[in-house]
């Protein structure tokens, strides 16, 4: 899951675009996340004082009626992608996409406001929900160690 797309069916407009998602940053990640803007419909998302830890979701309009995102590497940056994704879908009255998924999906915002809740998820239906739980919180806790925690979303 490298590109992820939001669907629309009215025109997007750069402007309600940014204006949206530095509303949702500001409200998500204050003074923690930033968004700046490459160009008109071409912005990035990124962490603010952490240049050693890959936190990077850059978003861009395609055509009138689609938003494209792509995200740097690691867990973080995938729910980072998946939120944002989600948000703009549901704002815009869109649907989801994701290069490895054939169908569009219906975003659900409120899934996973924290990463725990996207990693636990995640984690879990990769293998099979087989896993043990107290080898899954092991997993968490050393996970929890290289992630700076103000990036982790928690308010």
């Amino acid at each position: 899951m490298n590109h992820a797309y939001v669907h629309t069916k009215a025109n997007l407009k750069p402007k309600e675009v940014e204006d949206y998602l530095k509303k949702l940053v500001a409200q998500k990640w204050a003074g923690v996340v930033e968004v700046t803007t490459r160009s008109p419909g071409n912005w990035n998302i990124e962490a603010v004082g952490f240049d050693t830890y890959p936190f990077l979701l850059s978003v861009w309009i395609v055509s009138p009626r689609k938003l494209e995102m792509r995200k740097s590497f690691g867990d973080p940056s995938s729910w980072l992608q998946a939120f944002i994704r989600d948000h703009l879908a549901h704002h815009f009255k869109g649907k989801c996409g994701d290069e490895c998924m054939g169908e569009k999906f219906t975003p659900q915002p409120g899934k996973f406001w924290n990463y725990e809740d996207w990693w636990r998820e995640v984690y879990d239906r990769s293998k099979g929900g087989f896993v043990h739980k107290a080898f899954i919180d092991k997993l968490w806790k050393l996970e929890l160690e290289g992630i700076p925690a103000p990036l982790l979303g928690i308010k």
